[in-house]
């Protein structure tokens, strides 16, 4: 696992990301990453609750403990569990959470029975900041 800091190529001179990352939902807190790895946009690191996080308790105990039962269902059940877990996640992710000071959008989020957390930063936000895509290039940041 490189553990080495990243240095952010969205304009920034800051290293990014933290060895730990907010984690929102909206503009309120639901926790905090503690950063393991960052590698081509997907970050990889171990979820504690924060502030906000009573607000959405129910979805991220429900993905937790989906994939628990994964772990110690019967090799008949295992489709059926995988399958609710991969829905708890899908419901956490419907709920267009953010990470960072930027509260830069999140694709394709999991949480596993450890509550380690993976995800990637949306697709269109590291193409917006690219250093080709045009609103990169322009001097001025509202058209």
């Amino acid at each position: 696992m490189n553990r080495e800091p990243q240095i952010s190529t969205a304009r920034s001179t800051k290293l990014w990301p933290a060895h730990y990352t907010p984690l929102w939902h909206g503009d309120q807190q639901v926790g905090l990453v503690a950063v393991e790895s960052y590698e081509l946009g997907t970050i990889i690191g171990v979820f504690t609750r924060g502030p906000a996080f009573d607000a959405d308790r129910r979805l991220f105990e429900n993905a937790v403990a989906a994939e628990k039962a994964i772990a110690t269902s019967p090799s008949k059940e295992y489709q059926a569990a995988w399958h609710a877990w991969k829905e708890a996640c899908q419901r956490l992710q419907q709920l267009e959470l953010s990470f960072g000071d930027l509260h830069v959008p999140i694709e394709g989020f999991t949480i596993d029975a450890d509550w380690r957390v993976e995800f990637e930063s949306a697709l269109w936000w590291d193409v917006l900041l690219s250093p080709g895509h045009g609103a990169a290039k322009a001097t001025s940041r509202w058209r």
